[in-house]
């Protein structure tokens, strides 16, 4: 069971699309969390890549500003690498660095532009 700050038990059917897919996200960046460093440790070094597809799915502009804080919180754990795929362009500016993946319409072949 999930329960909020105040103590009441949160029930996930009741929630919106976009609070659900927030809630998704920091349920996973938690097990995440978990399995990188233990039950027991605050911070660990090396921890793996966090991959996060379309992350922003359903998400209003107050939810994906929550979704940046998540994303800042996870580095802030030691999280050096955090892969978002994405077709929102609202989230370059938070990027370190940004790859394009562009597709040949002739060839069918795609290629990958760092912008």
């Amino acid at each position: 069971m999930v329960y909020r700050k105040d103590g009441t038990p949160l029930e996930p059917k009741l929630l919106s699309g976009g609070e659900r897919a927030i809630f998704n996200l920091v349920l996973r960046c938690a097990i995440y969390r978990l399995l990188a460093m233990g039950f027991g440790g605050d911070r660990a070094d090396g921890l793996p890549p966090m991959i996060l597809d379309e992350p922003t799915v359903f998400l209003d502009r107050g939810h994906i500003n929550q979704l940046l804080k998540l994303i800042d919180m996870m580095r802030g754990i030691g999280v050096g690498q955090i892969i978002v795929v994405s077709h929102d362009e609202s989230l370059i500016d938070s990027a370190d660095h940004v790859f394009q993946v562009e597709k040949n319409p002739i060839t069918n072949m795609s290629s990958i532009v760092k912008l």
